[in-house]
């Protein structure tokens, strides 16, 4: 016996209609019908009395009372499973300054995904003050922004090293004239 002929009975039973259960299942009435003839077959017991209208029989009520509880229990069972699902997987957000290096930021993300594969990253472009707010009012677990950064609440740790300048010559950059 499959999910699919615990629900055919069910819209059966509920319906007393063959053409209104295949169209709550979205399936076509020949389709139903073959269901419910295969889980006749399966349980060598008739399942629905057809003629002159559609009523379970006896055996088709102890099954559609079964079907009732196992398909909630199912529902139930993927709602937990989701629910679980949502909340192992763990969300970084994550700010950084718009022209800070992306070569780093593309290394920093790596390195974050390796550590947590199932982490969600949100990253966003902001200015380097809305990214230390964010790190104090917890809507950002990890920010970027150049240091020094005056602010005892905040744990900072130098992530990467600015690239080193060319000296400039002397006169260098001035304009004559």
């Amino acid at each position: 016996m499959e999910v699919r002929h615990l629900r055919a009975v069910l819209a059966v039973a509920e319906e007393l209609h063959f053409g209104r259960a295949a169209r709550r299942l979205a399936i076509t009435q020949p389709a139903l019908s073959q269901q419910l003839t295969q889980l006749e077959g399966l349980l060598e017991a008739t399942l629905f009395e057809r003629h002159p209208r559609v009523a379970p029989t006896a055996a088709g009520k102890v099954l559609a009372g079964h079907a009732r509880r196992i398909l909630a229990a199912i529902a139930e069972a993927e709602s937990e499973a989701r629910s679980l699902a949502n909340q192992t997987r763990r969300r970084i957000r994550l700010g950084y300054l718009e022209y800070w290096n992306p070569p780093f930021l593309a290394a920093a993300v790596r390195t974050l995904r390796e550590l947590d594969p199932p982490v969600v990253l949100e990253a966003r472009n902001m200015y380097s003050q809305e990214v230390l707010a964010g790190l104090r009012d917890r809507t950002l677990e990890i920010g970027f922004v150049h240091l020094p950064v005056d602010d005892d609440t905040l744990a900072v740790r130098p992530a990467a090293r600015p690239p080193a300048r060319a000296p400039r010559r002397a006169g260098a950059g001035r304009s004559r004239g």
